[in-house]
């Protein structure tokens, strides 16, 4: 039983050589272990994209089910017209007519969007879709932080009212560090859970030096990798000279090897340090250096860096800012300051701080962000369990052979409710049938079809196990479940209380929602090639007839015989809902003017409606009652008058019921119950 997944990103999963891009492969890799088909649509940000296709484009359509390129509009990452960005200024409407194309077209069970700026895709998501927001950074009061750091906004930033919109637009956000996500409890009606970053990266080999080793025959190597973001840029900056005031002072054997894009802003800089640029693989640098630093005063969001770091196995010597999302095992991780991480990076270069220390440090925190990644994702797949909406339905018969009025009955009904709620089939009849076969014969969009074995119990067992894949379960074919959560219908067609006419419809704890049994005529193009002939006369006898009944229907053959009409006559016996036989026969006769002779009954209630879905003129004698009936002059009824208004075709048709009487009610009960849920 696979589920689905919708991804909206502008960060590639591929390559992963940026820390957005990082944490859009942590999630992308979630969902494909968690077994999830992946449909991903692109809005790539990257500039080569309007000129070319990256050649990363190939290892994308490997590793998801689906992948969409949307081209992105030159002026959508504008800067704001005011002080902030609204939280839709980012928004494109192209994003909109490939989300809608898609969306009519595949079962969703899971809507998942990167940043705030694309939340208002959850518009368009279908109520039985979970919305999952991940946003990366809490864009509020990022540019009064930058500029309180004498630094120009760069990128989205907005205001707390705005940000909330986002937010409450879905069902469950994701935070990425715990601090963000104290920060967004206070502000959303939504879930919010952290989810940190965890890299699954490794080092092949142990490269750790101890501190003899470095000060004697070379000197301490101190690598630092990032993009050409403003926040790496300033810190290093303010970083640099302070290494080098202390490198002057006590001559350590420090060299600082700087990997990544930022490289291309940093200008001149002292002889000990050493621009690598940009990398294509990273095990070289990681191999190279023997300790990370990441000098930072302010920063947003987490550092993915630090996580790649941890992952590799490098001791990391960090602010308190830089190192915010993780957990510390040594005070050397979480510094006050870049002076102390100054003074911290000569301790080690003089051997008076085992770095081997750091490496267990590292490895523990580590660890933690592994824990705490995957108890995030956890944590994240249970809430997306507890709000999955799917009917599992269950049957011992191959109801969408539609061989009975009932069959053509659940058949109907469900895939109309399918537009609404994605089904599970779970079938443990006596027949082989296949997926493929069951396909071919519904009309029932990523439906999932599925044998069990047959049991005295039915599939209740089968059904238990599946309830974290929705909350509503039907029997089609009787009361064979009996779950022990979730909510239970039964689809019954069966003789009412005296007096209370047929029970049709679904049925839960007692409380009946009315169905009309059908939406649209059976065997219709058949109908469509044939005209109603009033020449003939379709005769339908409730079995076992009462005196009245036998003396309707001589008169009624007398008449037809006397007006040199050709009668064909059936017999409805009490079975006929789920008579295979009285189907083929019913079926291979309409559509003609019809006349039932016996009491109301289920049977009847199914032909009537069927009747008037096809416009069928049709007349029923019983001692009960004649409809339509004919009064003679002086106001008695009149059986002859009846009969022969209505083979004149003179006689009235009763008013029709609505075709989908009941259905609406019935979804819109779901509905709520889904949204309460």
């Amino acid at each position: 039983m696979k589920r689905t997944v919708l991804i909206l990103s502008d960060q590639p999963p591929l390559p992963r050589n940026h820390g957005n891009w990082q944490r859009a492969h942590q999630t992308l890799r979630h969902f494909k272990e968690a077994g999830y088909e992946i449909y991903l649509l692109l809005y790539p940000t990257e500039k080569r994209w309007s000129y070319e296709i990256p050649a990363y484009y190939q290892e994308l359509k490997e590793i998801v089910d689906f992948i969409s390129i949307i081209r992105r509009g030159e002026s959508r990452r504008r800067p704001p017209a005011a002080q902030h960005h609204e939280v839709d200024d980012w928004w494109d409407d192209t994003i909109a007519a490939e989300l809608q194309w898609l969306l009519a077209r595949k079962h969703f069970d899971v809507l998942f969007v990167n940043y705030i700026y694309f939340s208002k895709a959850f518009e368009l998501a279908p109520i039985s879709a979970v919305k999952i927001l991940d946003i990366h950074d809490l864009f509020a009061g990022r540019a009064e932080l930058f500029e309180r750091h004498g630094v120009h906004p760069e990128g989205f930033y907005t205001y707390a009212e705005q940000e909330r919109v986002a937010f409450d637009r879905a069902d469950i956000v994701i935070a990425i560090k715990q601090s963000d996500c104290d920060v967004m409890r206070k502000s959303t009606r939504a879930e919010v859970i952290c989810i940190p970053y965890a890299s699954g990266n490794t080092l092949s080999v142990d490269t750790i030096c101890d501190g003899v080793e470095f000060r004697e025959e070379r000197p301490l190597n101190v690598g630092f990798i990032g993009s050409e973001n403003s926040v790496n840029v300033e810190n290093l900056g303010k970083f640099v000279p302070l290494l080098e005031e202390l490198l002057r002072n006590t001559n350590y054997p420090i060299v600082l090897t700087v990997a990544g894009n930022v490289c291309r802003r940093l200008g001149i800089m002292p002889s000990f340090v050493r621009l690598l640029g940009y990398l294509e693989n990273l095990e070289d640098f990681y191999r190279n250096v023997d300790l990370i630093i990441i000098p930072f005063e302010f920063s947003t969001g987490i550092k993915i860096k630090a996580a790649e770091a941890l992952a590799w196995r490098k001791p990391v010597i960090a602010t308190s800012d830089a190192f915010d999302g993780f957990t510390s095992f040594h005070p050397t991780q979480a510094l006050k300051s870049l002076q102390e991480l100054c003074t911290a990076l000569g301790h080690v270069a003089s051997s008076a701080l085992s770095l081997r220390l750091l490496q267990i440090a590292a490895e523990r925190s580590a660890e933690a962000a592994k824990l705490s990644a995957s108890a995030g994702f956890t944590k994240l797949e249970q809430s997306v369990a507890g709000r999955a909406v799917r009917l599992i339905v269950c049957t011992s018969r191959p109801f969408w052979r539609r061989a009975t009025l009932y069959d053509e009955f659940a058949s109907q009904w469900l895939e109309r409710l399918h537009r609404f709620i994605p089904l599970v089939v779970l079938y443990n009849g006596s027949d082989e049938m296949s997926e493929d076969t069951f396909a071919d014969q519904l009309e029932l969009r990523d439906t999932v079809f599925e044998r069990v074995e047959a049991s005295k119990a039915g599939p209740a067992n089968q059904v238990d196990t599946r309830v974290s894949f929705g909350k509503y379960a039907i029997d089609v074919c009787g009361k064979q479940v009996d779950l022990t959560s979730g909510r239970r219908f039964t689809l019954i067609a069966e003789e009412g209380a005296l007096d209370a006419g047929p029970k049709i419809g679904a049925e839960a704890n007692g409380v009946l929602w009315p169905l009309g049994p059908f939406r649209y005529q059976v065997g219709m193009r058949l109908w469509n090639r044939m005209r109603t002939d009033r020449s003939r006369v379709l005769v339908i006898e409730l079995e076992p007839p009462c005196e009245w009944d036998m003396a309707a229907s001589i008169l009624l053959n007398r008449i037809v015989n006397l007006r040199g009409l050709l009668g064909y006559s059936i017999s409805c016996p009490d079975n006929a809902l789920r008579n295979e036989l009285f189907f083929r026969d019913l079926i291979a006769h309409l559509p003609q003017p019809t006349v039932f002779i016996g009491r109301e009954c289920v049977a009847w209630h199914f032909i009537r409606y069927l009747l008037n879905l096809g416009d069928i003129p049709y007349l029923q004698l019983s001692s009960e009652s004649i409809v339509p009936l004919v009064r003679l002059p002086e106001g008695g009824p009149s059986l002859i008058g009846s009969i022969e208004g209505f083979l004149d075709g003179n006689a009235p048709l009763p008013a029709r019921p609505m075709p989908d009487a009941g259905w609406a009610d019935l979804m819109n009960t779901l509905a709520v119950a889904a949204v309460g849920s």
